[in-house]
């Protein structure tokens, strides 16, 4: 994906923000499951990982370009 990204922005800066965002995410995912499990329970992982999959759908609804 980061390939197809590449090829698609000559400039090659949404390429680069791309990877760096998968690796930011890729470092703070664990520490964040790591702090919730500890100060709450595995429960509330998945309470947050849902939460999480909600705000990213209503933003996508939200920014998505209309029909026409």
């Amino acid at each position: 994906m980061i390939g197809a990204g590449a090829a698609m922005d000559a400039g090659g800066r949404a390429a680069t923000l791309a990877a760096g965002t998968i690796s930011l995410t890729f470092a703070l995912g664990p520490a964040c499951g790591g702090y919730i499990a500890t100060w709450f329970s595995y429960g509330a992982i998945g309470w947050f990982s849902f939460t999480l999959c909600l705000l990213a759908a209503l933003a996508f609804v939200l920014v998505r370009p209309a029909d026409g």
